[in-house]
């Protein structure tokens, strides 16, 4: 992974069918949590794929505490996928971090501290 990025490069097993909007690649970039990763998860957020949480109780964990892989940014929004949500779970259960749906009780803190600044529902 480049320091400048944020990104890293990996080869796809199974590409996913590309954005209507953008280059095919056999290569996909996995958001990191430096400066480049926040940008990136800005620029999702403001073009609409950025998933409901409300939408997607099954894979809450994963989505609020796991990788930032390119199958969550396609739950929703104009390039939505129907086997999205199955390809997240794999691709969260890959990194070894995120193999059930159950917090742990670090996750439920933080969890909770989320909820009470936000107001979110359960």
């Amino acid at each position: 992974m480049s320091a400048n990025s944020g990104f890293a490069l990996s080869p796809l097993q199974n590409p996913t069918p590309p954005c209507n909007s953008s280059a095919v690649s056999r290569t996909v970039a996995v958001i990191g949590a430096g400066p480049g990763g926040l940008v990136a998860a800005r620029w999702l957020r403001a073009a609409g794929v950025e998933p409901d949480l409300s939408n997607w109780p099954h894979i809450r964990r994963a989505l609020l505490f796991g990788p930032l892989a390119p199958s969550c940014f396609r739950l929703e929004g104009p390039d939505a996928l129907p086997d999205a949500a199955i390809r997240f779970e794999r691709d969260a259960a890959a990194f070894g971090a995120i193999t059930s749906n159950e917090l742990t009780k670090r996750e439920s803190k933080y969890w909770a501290l989320v909820q009470a600044a936000t107001s979110l529902p359960g």
